[in-house]
């Protein structure tokens, strides 16, 4: 047997490589503890404002309405103490008119909305270009707001996750899941 043949056949026997799935990394952080009660998919999202794919926990409800991804009852305190009032929340703006703008600048006002709303800014990052991670911390929730924009962007989005006091262990499972947000149409 030639080399190039025997290597074509070591190739078509080999295990095959399943790309990663969005959600994988989100997984990945979810603890030993939760492991029974919170594990996140991916969901396709499409509207009149642009389309992208969320990462949000399996068997979640969406409302249009608040863009909020919540738990079922049976997860809700007193019940589901071990993930509380969480959510996950993905909207997107224009900040007015829908133009390109100065992103940085107005994600720097929202982000002082924060700040103006009494939360403590514990971790204000910018992981990736057109990308700002703020981890702020308000009463008995911390709250993940990562920020997308782009230049030429008519509109920034934002991937919030809340994640009630009962649910602390989890918090690197919700991050991951605000980071794996995938913009595909920005208008």
């Amino acid at each position: 047997m030639t080399r190039s043949f025997m290597l074509l056949l070591f190739l078509l026997s080999a295990p095959a490589v399943h790309a990663s799935s969005p959600a994988d990394a989100a997984n990945a952080a979810v603890p030993a503890s939760y492991k029974d009660i919170l594990r996140f998919e991916s969901k396709a999202h499409k509207r009149q404002y642009g389309a992208f794919n969320a990462v949000v926990p399996v068997g979640w409800s969406f409302d249009p309405d608040t863009h909020s991804y919540t738990p079922p009852p049976t997860l809700l305190p007193p019940h589901g103490k071990r993930i509380g009032f969480s959510s996950v929340r993905i909207w997107t703006t224009c900040a007015g008119t829908c133009a390109d703008k100065d992103w940085t600048a107005v994600i720097e006002q929202k982000v002082q909305e924060y700040r103006d709303k009494g939360y403590t800014i514990e971790r204000d990052e910018t992981p990736a270009s057109g990308q700002r991670l703020v981890v702020s911390k308000h009463a008995d929730k911390r709250i993940y707001a990562r920020f997308f924009s782009k230049k030429g962007g008519h509109r920034y989005f934002v991937c919030e996750a809340e994640v009630d006091r009962f649910s602390t262990t989890a918090e690197a499972a919700f991050e991951a899941a605000c980071a794996a947000l995938t913009i595909h149409d920005w208008q």
